[in-house]
């Protein structure tokens, strides 16, 4: 079977370690004989003019509605699965990732993070960072039409995350898609405590998950907001396959 594995970001790339994961994604696509592409900016001119205007400041709204595009494009290309990984995804073991084959695949997130009361706390979702559809899905051209007719018909602020997590765990939790469970995020709080030996927040994450995760979004905008910093990134990348939760 045919699988084409996509990642996009702008470039030149914002952050150094994005560089070490888009790396171990493009080794763990190798070692499977996947076909591997790399999008730039350019994936945003297959997204509608209108929606295009209308967010054109708001690059990751385009981005989760773009990549959805892409998937279905790589599909029509003849390829039988696509798979796609945000670019600051972290294969952990490139030889131990096995793709759930199924027709329409998520990721699964367990964000931990602290409460109001000061205590940790899990949310649960399912996120887009990792998706999987083969050829005949009929999950993906739904996810994407229902995602381009909201940003078509709304009017005012959404949050950047919207049509992302927020849409897509809205939809699984009415139709269930298979979920990828070893396709996790890391947030800062769980990032923090394995670069520092040990914390409450990763044994809340361990407590939360099925399995262990073998692929996980760094989530980059953590950077961004610092909450995070790139020493603290690099740090987790050198783990590397060495990472035991």
């Amino acid at each position: 079977m045919s699988t084409l594995v996509l990642q996009s970001h702008m470039t030149p790339l914002p952050h150094f370690w994005i560089e070490q994961c888009l790396l171990s994604v493009r080794t763990w696509a190798r070692n499977r004989s996947f076909a591997y592409k790399f999008i730039g900016d350019e994936t945003f001119q297959l997204v509608d003019t209108l929606v295009r205007d209308r967010y054109k400041d708001r690059p990751v709204i385009l981005s989760d509605l773009a990549r959805l595009i892409e998937m279905q494009r790589g599909l029509e290309e003849g390829f039988n699965a696509v798979i796609w990984l945000d670019a600051d995804t972290l294969i952990l073991k490139t030889d131990a990732f096995h793709p759930l084959e199924s027709e329409f695949v998520v990721g699964r997130e367990h964000w931990i993070q602290e409460g109001n009361n000061g205590s940790l706390a899990a949310h649960s979702k399912v996120h887009n960072g990792y998706l999987y559809a083969q050829e005949g899905s009929v999950s993906l051209p739904f996810y994407a039409g229902v995602a381009s007719r909201f940003l078509k018909s709304q009017r005012g602020q959404i949050p950047d995350q919207f049509i992302g997590p927020k849409l897509l765990t809205a939809l699984h939790n009415v139709v269930q898609f298979e979920v990828q469970e070893t396709a996790a995020a890391f947030s800062p709080a769980v990032i923090k405590d394995i670069i520092n030996g040990g914390g409450p927040a990763q044994e809340l994450l361990i407590s939360c998950s099925k399995t262990l995760p073998e692929a996980v979004n760094l989530c980059a905008s953590s950077v961004r907001k610092g909450e995070l910093s790139d020493d603290d990134m690099l740090k987790l990348i050198q783990k590397g396959e060495s990472l035991v939760l």
